[in-house]
């Protein structure tokens, strides 16, 4: 099967993922959001569709939104009949989740290490002993460019060791800001892929060792080199056959945020060489058959909702904010909190999928009480919002510039209570708000840390709420 790169075009960023018999089975990082950890299922590793998560509620701490905090990179194993989540928060610690069926429940299954600085950690087994590696978080430590495992039981429920050991110290190789290690058995090697390097501009190390506590010896085995895809780096690694493997990672697309990436792999003298001799490619062929599944973000709102929005933090009282009915998504009006619109509990989002989008959703602004306010937006922290607003008993079209938490207003047309809202994303920062049919207004917009724009749906209020509306129909075009 041909494939074109990029595979995902959205957020998905420190992919990892796994092979069970011809399924495959990707998670990736989703920081303060709400589920955490997407589980993506594919047959060919170029389509996926979005069936799960792992983790249902964030830990406590997190009934605010705190950009930057939250999951960082995760790592999915299966052993012996059971599939492991291992699910770091750089200021908490690193947690495992559990599962023995990977689309069900999974639960809290232990913590690991406890405190903050901890980062990116996969588990490893070797006979009857298991390990993890993971690395360090300076600005929540003091240093990085590290890497160090423990041991632990072989369900991942408790240390056998009570202090790490540091196993690769990056300054002594050359190496900068080592990070996202997955740990790989080959033979008699035990392998760690790990980038470098930094985010926007690292490449990917394997490093490989007979022994689980080195010296490891280490080789770049995908960089830029002479081509246009910058920093190709975290990701996961699945067999194919013989000797060929595929890896996954991100790219990092500003605005869109880290999008995925598909390398062909093949080992060679005991690497793990990717690409086109270490360059990553633009197309591909892979030996699996094709099977056309997709990441459907748009929705009715008709009887349930998609899996595909999460909130910004975690809500104790969702079910008294928003309920899904036949017609449609039933959204209650809540207090502002916050300035910002991105730091605000109550919107719900969805990452952006695509570099030049047309948004559109149908609304129903009758409940609208004096004041109240409901809309669509491009969301960062600086977002573009089309809203309608109660004002006198009519309502009214605005477009909304909410640059660093300052809501600069411009006044369209009067509407009717049942209308649509559009507003366009191009890359890399423009939103275009429609709001009269000869006005369309131009904002920058700008994400948030580590993560890529969102597209949000939100009812708020300065003063005391007593409104609701209605969303439906949900629909994103090529703008």
């Amino acid at each position: 099967m041909k494939y074109l790169n990029p595979i995902v075009l959205a957020d998905y960023s420190d992919p990892d993922l796994i092979r069970v018999g011809d399924d495959f089975y990707m998670v990736s990082s989703s920081f303060h959001f709400n589920p955490g950890i997407p589980i993506l299922h594919s047959k060919d590793l170029v389509h996926w569709e979005l069936v799960n998560y792992v983790v249902d509620k964030l830990i406590p701490g997190f009934e605010k939104v705190r950009p930057g905090h939250g999951i960082w990179a995760p790592s999915i194993r299966e052993h012996n009949g059971s599939y492991y989540c291992l699910v770091p928060y750089p200021d908490e610690g690193i947690y495992v989740y559990k599962s023995d069926d990977i689309l069900g429940k999974w639960k809290l299954h232990s913590q690991l290490l406890v405190g903050p600085g901890y980062e990116d950690p996969c588990p490893v087994w070797i006979g009857n002993k298991a390990y993890v590696v993971f690395a360090f978080v300076k600005s929540r430590i003091g240093f990085h460019n590290k890497l160090a495992i423990i041991e632990v039981d072989e369900d991942l429920k408790v240390k056998i060791t009570n202090d790490y050991q540091v196993i690769f110290d990056g300054d002594e190789y050359g190496v900068v800001d080592i990070e996202g290690p997955k740990f790989y058995l080959e033979g008699e090697y035990i392998h760690i892929l790990a980038p470098q390097g930094g985010v926007k501009y690292g490449n990917q190390l394997d490093l490989r060792s007979k022994d689980i506590y080195g010296p490891y010896e280490m080789k770049v085995v995908l960089d830029q080199n002479d081509s246009d895809i910058n920093g190709p780096h975290q990701g996961g690694l699945v067999p194919i056959h013989d000797n060929h493997y595929a890896f996954i990672h991100f790219q990092d697309k500003d605005n869109v945020g880290r999008i995925l990436r598909l390398e062909p792999v093949e080992l060679i003298n005991h690497w793990f060489i990717m690409g086109d001799a270490t360059t990553p490619v633009v197309e591909g062929e892979i030996s699996l058959k094709e099977e056309i599944l997709s990441i459907d973000y748009e929705d009715n709102f008709k009887g349930k909702i998609n899996k595909i929005w999460q909130t910004p933090c975690v809500l104790n009282d969702i079910d008294s904010w928003i309920k899904v009915s036949d017609i449609g998504l039933e959204m209650n009006v809540m207090k502002r909190k916050e300035d910002a619109i991105f730091l605000e509990p109550y919107v719900l989002t969805q990452k952006v999928s695509g570099f030049h989008l047309k948004y559109e959703v149908e609304i129903d602004v009758s409940g609208l009480e004096e004041g109240e306010m409901a809309g669509l937006g491009i969301i960062g922290e600086n977002s573009s919002l089309v809203m309608v607003k109660k004002e006198e008993d009519k309502c009214y079209l605005y477009a909304v510039s909410d640059y660093e938490g300052n809501f600069i207003e411009r006044k369209g047309q009067l509407v009717p209570s049942k209308t649509k809202l559009t507003i366009e994303w191009h890359n890399p920062e423009e939103a275009r708000v429609y709001i009269d049919e000869d006005s369309i207004i131009s904002h920058v917009v700008t994400k948030e840390k580590w993560v890529g724009l969102r597209v949000g749906l939100f009812a708020l209020c300065e003063n005391e709420p007593k409104g609701k509306v209605i969303f439906s129909n949900f629909t994103i075009k090529t703008a």
